[in-house]
C-alpha cells in the first residue's frame, strides 16, 4: 500500500501517525509569562488532519498553551492576515506526573478532535508543515536552553 505524501485513502485516513517536535531544536528559547515561541514542523503526508492527541514532556512543570497556526505567518495583528486554528492548554504543573518524584514532567492530552489545515504549499519532498506556537500561561516562564526542554507528540489522522 502507497503512504507516499499528498495521497490519502480512506485506510490511510484510519491511520493514526504522529508527528514530534526535537528537544534540541524547537522550543528552546526561554519563554516569558504569556509569551509565545513559534515553530514550524514539516513531515505532515497531508495538509488536512485531524488532532487525536498531544504528549508533552518537560522540564518545568507549569501550564503552557499550545497554539495551532494554519501557515507560517502565524500571529498577525491584522485579523485577515492572522492564521490561528486552534489552542490546547498543558498543565503540566496541576495534571502532570513525574515518575519516582524526579525527572521530567509528562502529560498527554488525548480523545482530541481539532481540524487543522496548512494552507502553506508542501516542501520539497512534499509534506506539509505543522505551524504551532508555544505559550506558558503560568508560572514564572519557561527556562532557555536544557533546564527548559519541551517535547511534543501531536497525533494525528489524515483527512479526506
Amino acid at each position: 500500500m502507497d503512504y507516499s505524501p499528498g495521497i490519502v485513502s480512506v485506510d490511510r485516513a484510519e491511520r493514526i501517525m504522529t508527528i514530534s517536535t526535537d528537544k534540541d531544536v524547537h522550543f528552546t528559547e526561554a519563554i516569558g509569562l504569556n509569551e509565545i515561541e513559534y515553530e514550524d514542523i514539516p513531515g505532515l503526508v497531508t495538509n488536512k488532519i485531524t488532532i487525536r492527541g498531544v504528549n508533552i514532556q518537560a522540564k518545568e512543570p507549569m501550564l503552557y498553551t499550545l497554539w495551532l497556526w494554519k501557515s507560517a505567518t502565524h500571529a498577525s495583528s491584522d485579523l485577515d492576515e492572522d492564521s490561528f486554528r486552534d489552542f490546547i492548554n498543558l498543565d503540566v504543573a496541576t495534571s502532570g506526573k513525574r515518575i519516582a518524584g524526579t525527572g521530567q514532567w509528562y502529560l498527554q492530552s488525548s480523545n482530541l478532535c481539532i481540524l487543522y489545515e496548512d494552507d502553506d504549499p508542501p516542501t520539497a519532498e512534499g509534506y506539509y508543515t505543522l505551524h504551532l506556537g508555544l505559550m506558558v500561561s503560568s508560572g514564572s516562564g519557561k527556562s532557555a536552553g536544557e533546564a527548559g526542554q519541551v517535547q511534543l507528540d501531536i497525533t494525528y489522522s489524515p483527512r479526506l
